[in-house]
Formats: C-alpha cells, structure tokens, sequence
C-alpha cells in the first residue's frame, strides 16, 4: 500500500467500493485528520467515473461555503488563460498521459509567475 499521497500520510483504509477507496489520512503538515477519497487509479482515465466522481465531489461540497468549483478537462490542454491561478496541483496524473511534458507545461502555464506549482509524480510508465 502507499504510505503518503501528496502531503497526507495513510493511517488506514476506511473503506472502497467498485470506483473508489475511502481512507484515513494525516496532514504531515498540519497534523489534522481527514478522510480522502482517491478514484481508482484504473479509472482516472474514464471520463464516465471522472464525471461521477466529480458530481458526487461537487454535491458533497455544497454548502461548504468554500470558494470551490469542479471541472473536468485534459491536463494536456487546460481551458484556462495563461497565469491564471496562484497555484496548481495535480498527483499521480503524469504517467498516465501520453504526453506528460505537455501536461507540465500546461500547469506552468496556468500558473502566475511567482506561483506554486506542485506536481507530485513519477514520470515513468507503470
């Protein structure tokens, strides 16, 4: 099993089902305590489960009165003007990609200068 995703360490698994995993992680930061719900990696690619899996993020986030908002799209071309965030992450997204270089330079596109970048990623092929 993986020990940490991005800045969260796994603490045990809660519970899956047929699309997605549900565990107990640890901000190695911050020292909170969240649940995070990662797709199966298999599935990142399907853009059916991505769609679902980004409504039930968007339904569960309703009324969190958070400034989210959830979009699907190719990170090989991202549908948004150059520097126009503070900060982009993206994780275990890379090797799944036929072009991962163009996936990189799309979020440092994206990204103002002086912004956060932090692709968090193993570049080779499974």
């Amino acid at each position: 099993m993986i020990e940490t995703i991005g800045p969260y360490r796994i603490l045990e698994l809660l519970g899956g089902g047929s699309q997605a995993d549900v565990y107990r992680v640890e901000h190695t930061g911050t020292g909170r305590i969240f649940a995070l719900k990662l797709l199966h990696a298999g599935l990142s690619a399907d853009l059916e489960a991505t769609e679902a899996f980004l409504q039930e993020a968007e339904r569960r986030s309703d009324g969190s009165n958070l400034p989210l908002s959830w979009q699907q799209g190719d990170v090989q071309n991202l549908p948004f003007a150059d520097d126009s965030f503070d900060a982009a992450r993206s994780e275990r997204t890379f090797m799944h990609l036929a072009d991962p270089k163009r996936g990189l330079q799309e979020l440092i596109r994206v990204v103002h200068p002086g912004g956060k970048r932090m692709p968090r990623h193993d570049l080779r092929r499974e």
